[in-house]
């Protein structure tokens, strides 16, 4: 009688062995998959431009500010401004920042760190928001 329980019990035993293993299998195809979908999506977003930082700053006539974050090769500056002749140096060049466009792509080699200045040449202060964007697969962090 012992010995048909043990076989029983045995025979229980193989087949939950068996089920378990079963999922098993299915659970990690279903991590492979999630796995591979993840690679897509991040390969994807890595190439979306984000914001990075965003400044306000004021500049005095015939003054210079420099600005606190670096900019990189690449970089869409973005800026609003209700003045003439104010410029953005940076280290392959200076960009006039035309009231009409807004916005500008900065030159230079992508993930080599620039620091940047903002210039005014006219006779009178002028205020700015300027707003960085960067693919992030062209900025080491």
């Amino acid at each position: 009688m012992k010995e048909v329980i043990d076989s029983a019990s045995s025979s229980k035993e193989a087949e939950r062995r068996r089920y378990l293993k079963q999922q098993l299998t299915i659970i990690r195809e279903q991590l492979r998959a999630a796995n591979n979908k993840l690679q897509e999506l991040a390969t994807m977003v890595e190439t979306v431009p984000r914001q990075t930082h965003t400044e306000y700053i004021s500049v005095p006539a015939h003054g210079n500010k420099l600005l606190r974050a670096s900019l990189y090769g690449g970089d869409e500056f973005k800026y609003n401004i209700y003045c003439q002749g104010l410029y953005l140096q940076t280290g392959f060049g200076e960009y006039y920042l035309n009231p009409r466009f807004n916005s500008l792509i900065i030159a230079g080699r992508k993930g080599i760190p620039m620091r940047a200045k903002l210039l005014n040449r006219s006779n009178s202060p002028c205020d700015m928001k300027g707003n960085v964007y960067s693919i992030p697969r062209l900025r080491p962090e």
